[in-house]
């Protein structure tokens, strides 16, 4: 099983490019599993892909006493591997309320942008993250119940702008046999046990049911699923970024879409070209939302 693991774990970094010799990379570890999982592997890989790595974690000042201990712990870890370690305190609950978002996208806010920080006192270029096929599969379905296009229901990405995900093609089945095979010590958040979130529902109540009832083997089918969806979403986000190119013209604050042009383009299309547009002036199109695009196709 360990020689499986570490083969399917090489085939991803191969298969999508994530990780090059000399990279200096940056470790999100909260100490669960998944993240203690990462750890062991990077350090296997380190000499045979030339990388460096340093260990950050970020303690959201929600549990109290556990979460100082799983500090400890993540850094006790770090420091036997011989990794540096880097933490980050904050009340995660303040500022999801100052800010008027969920503690789960607050807490994403906070544990990217410490990241950041740390890739930029090592001079790191990546950031490696724990999340899974499980976790790709909660996100499809969390994307899909509230409502999603083709960027959302590709779940979570193998690489997304300087973020890599080696575990990505690993259940968490196998991540849990390969811990213990290996004697891997983790800590378990207890408020993963917990239906107070979303993600926790459609993981505790929401799969194990569609696996008792449906398809045993939905978070392999999802993650095919998965792939399918996005092949055909890159090729077309490429032909709108061709046109966008041939019929837009864009300033410091303005960009400009002939019209004529754009409302012969097939929706699909018409839709993507949009959101470019939006995405040059804005920087991103987080906030974009399905009525939004369809009342400037209107």
């Amino acid at each position: 099983m360990e020689l499986v693991m570490m083969e399917k774990v090489k085939q991803t970094i191969y298969r999508y490019c994530l990780i090059q010799p000399g990279d200096r990379i940056v470790a999100g570890v909260s100490g669960g599993p998944d993240s203690m999982c990462l750890l062991h592997i990077l350090k296997r890989l380190q000499d045979e892909y030339d990388i460096f790595i340093v260990v950050a974690h970020v303690d959201h000042g929600l549990r109290g006493r556990q979460s100082k201990e799983d500090a400890q712990f993540v850094e006790y870890h770090a420091s036997r591997m011989g990794f540096d370690f880097y933490l980050h305190e904050q009340k995660v609950d303040l500022l999801a309320k100052e800010r008027g978002i969920s503690l789960e996208l607050a807490g994403r806010h906070v544990r990217y942008a410490f990241f950041n920080d740390v890739l930029k006192k090592i001079g790191g270029n990546k950031v490696a993250t724990a999340h899974n096929k499980n976790d790709n599969c909660e996100t499809m379905l969390f994307n899909f119940i509230r409502g999603a296009g083709a960027d959302g229901l590709t779940g979570i990405k193998p690489i997304s702008n300087n973020v890599i995900r080696p575990l990505i093609e690993v259940s968490r089945d196998e991540i849990e046999v390969y811990c213990h095979s290996n004697n891997i010590p983790y800590r378990i958040d207890s408020t993963n046990e917990m239906q107070i979130y979303t993600r926790n529902k459609i993981r505790l109540e929401l799969i194990p049911y569609i696996q008792k009832n449906f398809n045993p083997a939905i978070v392999d089918t999802l993650y095919k699923t998965r792939n399918i969806i996005d092949r055909d979403n890159r090729y077309l986000n490429m032909k709108a970024e061709e046109i966008f190119k041939r019929i837009s013209r864009v300033t410091e604050d303005r960009v400009v879409v002939d019209r004529q042009a754009i409302n012969k383009l097939h929706p699909a299309l018409f839709s993507r070209v949009l959101r470019l547009a939006v995405k040059r002036l804005k920087g991103d199109t987080k906030s974009l939302e399905y009525q939004h695009a369809q009342k400037m196709m209107d």
